[in-house]
């Protein structure tokens, strides 16, 4: 891996690189990847502000951008400036929204992300954030599952015993380049494992929390490429079939430069288990995400079944098990560790241990816990929450027009989400 760590001269580190493109990268709200392939000189002459992006283009509509739309800013962080190894001659840069006049705009993932941290900072305190997906692999490229109206998907293996190393034989060759290019881009892994029928499960070494979520988008896009090089379809839709979800789980571990206060963990936890319900149209932000049914059943505690899991007695040390796969993980971690920063500040108590958990049951209940709800807005904030309400609903609405029956996945969800998500 090579990356620019803030040279004296980016010219020269692309000289020495002998980069000729640059490849940015944004996500939209619901966690697709959006950017441009740059001439270098275009890029360097950017600076510092980017280059144009339409922002119809933030939006999941399969449309095309009209004069009327607006346009923003991507501007580059040159922290994440890489260069592929794998393709040589090509740069990875991920950007972050920006207006016309270079101020950044606050719905923009990354920057939500970035405030967060900021916040959890000035509280004293350092987040190492490990994220583990668990996604769908299916024995056909997408342009035949598409034509076949993605009926009979059939995973890579027909074992299907858990862990079952004779099944991950069947994905060796995939998975080890998948983990060889994610090695390219910076994207360290701790392990990977057939997890069940026709889901795989990645798990990701942990690190700060801005570059944990960049390293989930572009382990995101490795996987798709080599997919499409395999011809077999990877997919993060939480629900593309009865037989078939993924998941996404979210650890954190938080350190201090102080003495915590007595009770922090309690009041971390508390903050956690008092948003919960507020913050699901994050961390389940389609509609597909509510066909999987309940994975948990208890709010918090020590146990797998458990929505917020505590891996230790002392310290402030937790797996978030409620994420569906198709999360933006920029938006997800920003509103478990706002939660936490909340239960913090207000001195939440904790619940009791194992207290049984009802969650909404559709994207619309979650849109309206959060719309309830007052503490998210004033840390996250009122402008970020209300433009990401307005999308819900309107994601919400679109389900409802487009679904007949609410016991079948759609066609219209498979297109939405199976490819793009």
């Amino acid at each position: 891996m090579s990356s620019f760590r803030g040279e004296d001269s980016l010219g020269h580190w692309l000289d020495r690189h002998h980069l000729d493109v640059i490849r940015t990268m944004v996500t939209t709200l619901d966690g697709s990847g959006l950017g441009s392939h740059i001439h270098r000189h275009t890029f360097v002459k950017s600076l510092p502000d980017g280059c144009h992006i339409r922002e119809l283009a933030q939006s999941t509509e399969h449309g095309v951008a009209d004069k009327n739309w607006p346009e923003l800013l991507l501007r580059p962080d040159l922290t994440t400036l890489i260069q592929d190894r794998h393709n040589p001659n090509l740069g990875h840069c991920i950007a972050e929204y920006a207006s016309e006049d270079g101020t950044p705009i606050s719905f923009c993932p990354r920057t939500t992300l970035r405030k967060i941290v900021e916040q959890l900072e000035a509280q004293h305190y350092q987040a190492q954030v490990a994220f583990e997906l668990a996604f769908c692999l299916f024995d056909s490229p997408y342009d035949q599952i598409r034509g076949d109206s993605y009926q009979n998907l059939a995973p890579v293996s027909g074992l299907t015993k858990t862990h079952s190393i004779r099944r991950a034989y069947h994905i060796r060759d995939f998975m080890g380049e998948v983990t060889e290019r994610m090695g390219y881009l910076g994207v360290e892994f701790e392990s990977w494992n057939n997890l069940a029928n026709g889901q795989v499960q990645l798990n990701l070494l942990p690190g700060d929390p801005l570059v944990s979520a960049d390293c989930v988008i572009r382990t995101k896009e490795v996987l798709y490429k080599v997919a499409v090089d395999y011809s077999l379809a990877a997919t993060f839709m939480t629900t593309p079939t009865s037989d078939y979800n993924g998941a996404i789980h979210i650890r954190h571990t938080l350190t201090s430069d102080q003495t915590p206060p007595e009770h922090a963990r309690s009041f971390w936890i508390g903050g956690l288990v008092q948003e919960l319900n507020a913050t699901m149209s994050f961390l389940r932000p389609t509609a597909n995400d509510y066909r999987r049914g309940p994975t948990v059943t208890s709010t918090w505690g020590t146990d797998t079944n458990c929505a917020i899991r505590s891996l230790n007695d002392d310290d402030i040390n937790i797996e978030h098990r409620v994420s569906a796969s198709d999360i933006n993980p920029y938006l997800a971690l920003s509103v478990i560790l706002a939660s936490g920063i909340s239960g913090l500040v207000n001195q939440t108590k904790t619940p009791p241990i194992q207290q049984p958990l009802i969650l909404p049951a559709t994207l619309t209940d979650a849109v309206e816990n959060l719309e309830q709800d007052s503490y998210l807005s004033k840390i996250i904030g009122r402008y970020t929450v209300a433009h990401w309400v307005a999308n819900r609903h309107k994601e919400a609405m679109e389900f409802q027009q487009h679904t007949e029956d609410d016991d079948v996945i759609s066609r219209w969800e498979l297109d939405r989400y199976f490819e793009i998500i």
